[in-house]
Formats: structure tokens, C-alpha cells, sequence
């Protein structure tokens, strides 16, 4: 069940903390931001997760 309906997702990986560093100075970032001014009902809810290698090769696999 979707608890949050509303609710906008983006899922990144970086191979390093200095590339999501730079990606967070880009003019796309800055521009997307702009786009988004007063259109979010919360604030943004930034979250680091690490990931945990799962599933099955022959199925697809999420993997770090």
C-alpha cells in the first residue's frame, strides 16, 4: 500500500562523496530546485543508504 501518494522519490548512487559534490553544484540541480520553489507540500527529506547486495543473478539483482 502507497502511504504517502504524493510522495516524489529519486534514487542516486555515486561512486564517490567529491562526484555527488559536484553533482550537487550543477546548473541542472540549481535549475530543478527553481522548478520546485513552492511546489512541495515538505520540506526535502534527504536520505544516505547503503547498499545491501540482494536477489538472484539469473532474476536481476540490485547490487551496490
Amino acid at each position: 500500500m502507497n502511504e504517502d501518494a504524493d510522495g516524489f522519490v529519486m534514487i542516486e548512487q555515486w561512486v564517490s562523496q567529491e562526484a555527488l559534490t559536484k553533482h550537487g553544484g550543477l546548473p541542472a540541480l540549481a535549475e530543478m530546485n527553481v522548478a520546485l520553489k513552492g511546489k512541495m507540500a515538505k520540506p526535502v527529506d534527504l536520505r544516505f543508504l547503503s547498499p545491501v547486495p540482494a536477489g538472484d543473478p539469473s532474476h536481476g539483482q540490485v547490487r551496490s
